[in-house]
């Protein structure tokens, strides 16, 4: 570690090993967070006639709020992800190494320093988030949304206190968790656990309503979620542990824990029956080839899984483009169909992923089915409103303001209908939507050819970090 002027500012500069990271390169990073969440919301904008609409509509709108939203949400996860890969040095982990025992005794002022590496994480959180933030105000402008500040500063706010209680939360679990691995894995169970605090405490729907965002004080008044209550609590508990537990552990030798530091069974060897002899193998050996098999195992079976179901979901996206009408594609007897119309709504809504059971001549048709026909050269999903014989009575279910009653009321013939309606999947229907994107396309059809060809270089990534 560098400490050529003072703590805080190794902290600040996050100076480890033998390299400074400056703050230019904390710029980058919050322009890339900007930069990322923005990516993500022109893309969503590709599905807003989908499901994502009506699942996710803070991520949808055509304004500010959407975008900060989207800022704010992204941030969180990558640096949730910043902290886990940074773990060992961005939390007090460096004492119970040993790596403040020797400053402790050359006269640092051990306080001092647990204060300092507090302080500079808030601060080096708040240069990074502001930035992003408002690099993400300059990128919304230029989409000429209407200028509205009264819910930024909330959005801010809120933001901002959810990255530093990850930091904190994560410092301190690191004074009682000694091992990497668990601790990493304590990191990422806390951050999907806080979503859930925020959805129980009716956290989340504050956030994300912008009349209610609008005021600040909405996201600390009790009555509405006591979420920031818990999370006062959670600071102030986590800040005087960090303080007492990190200045004591400080002044006192920690034995090595990592078996790199100090192993104690190197010479220790058991005994494994291989057909009608006996080998004898180093138990850490042993150890170490379990461990390696099972990694394998997990990531072919997961690259394997990816691969396929990409692949699958390729050649439904290929079949529904090529399908023409009266020549509808059938898998196992089901036609799959995009509904690119909201004259069924609410039973068949925009682009949802509708299934027809695939009619024979001989099957029966009802009344107030929905069905599919095709009538010279047109495609048609109507509902059955009469039978008379072979003359069969269709009609829309939701007509437009404006609209004249029974205007696309049609007779058909039985033998244009080539399906019954069985039912509809709008998520479906939305990553089909989304797959049909050049940003989709590129990601259905690059992927697997990348994890086709590079699958060995990837295990031995995932490999190497577990290790």
């Amino acid at each position: 570690m560098i400490y050529k002027n003072n703590f805080f500012t190794k902290e600040w500069k996050q100076a480890y090993i033998e390299r400074s990271i400056s703050n230019r390169n904390q710029l980058r990073f919050g322009l890339f967070l900007a930069l990322g969440s923005f990516a993500i919301y022109f893309v969503l904008q590709t599905l807003t006639q989908s499901v994502l609409y009506d699942a996710i509509p803070a991520f949808m709108l055509t304004s500010y709020f959407s975008t900060l939203y989207m800022y704010i949400t992204f941030t969180y996860i990558c640096m949730v992800v910043y902290f886990l890969s940074n773990y060992q040095h961005l939390t007090f982990a460096e004492i119970n190494m040993n790596r403040w025992y020797v400053l402790v005794n050359m006269n640092f002022n051990s306080l001092s320093m647990i204060l300092s590496k507090l302080v500079a994480r808030v601060i080096s959180i708040f240069f990074v988030y502001s930035i992003g933030f408002l690099a993400t105000l300059v990128l919304t402008s230029f989409l000429k949304y209407p200028l509205i500040i009264d819910y930024m500063f909330s959005i801010y706010i809120a933001g901002f206190i959810d990255i530093v209680l990850i930091a904190i939360v994560t410092l301190t679990s690191s004074l009682f968790i000694k091992n990497r691995a668990t601790a990493k894995y304590f990191v990422f169970i806390l951050a999907c656990l806080l979503l859930f605090v925020k959805i129980s405490t009716g956290y989340l729907k504050i956030i994300s309503d912008r009349s209610l965002m609008s005021n600040v004080l909405n996201l600390f008044d009790i009555s509405k979620s006591p979420y920031m209550l818990y999370i006062a609590i959670i600071f102030v508990a986590c800040i005087l542990t960090s303080i007492f537990y990190a200045y004591n552990s400080a002044h006192k030798y920690n034995f090595p824990f990592y078996k790199k530091d100090f192993d104690f069974a190197t010479d220790v060897e058991i005994v494994l029956s291989k057909g009608n002899t006996f080998i004898s193998i180093n138990k850490n050996s042993y150890i170490a080839r379990i461990q390696k098999t099972v990694i394998d195992n997990i990531l072919n079976a997961i690259i394997i899984i990816v691969i396929t179901l990409l692949l699958s979901f390729n050649l439904l996206v290929l079949a529904l483009s090529m399908s023409t009408p009266g020549n509808e594609v059938s898998i196992f007897g089901t036609i799959p169909y995009i509904f690119v119309s909201d004259t069924m709504k609410p039973k068949i809504m925009i682009n949802d992923l509708v299934l027809f059971k695939k009619l024979a001549p001989s099957d029966n048709v009802n009344v107030n089915d929905i069905v599919l026909y095709t009538k010279n050269n047109v495609v048609g999903i109507e509902r059955v409103k009469a039978i008379d014989k072979s003359a069969i009575t269709v009609d829309i279910d939701y007509y437009a303001p404006n609209t004249k009653l029974d205007y696309f009321k049609d007779t058909i013939n039985r033998t244009y209908i080539s399906g019954i309606y069985t039912a509809r999947n709008r998520w479906l229907g939305a990553i089909i939507l989304f797959a049909n994107t050049v940003f989709g396309r590129l990601l259905f059809l690059l992927v697997p050819a990348f994890l086709i060809f590079y699958y060995k270089p990837i295990t031995n990534f995932f490999k190497n970090i577990s290790q």
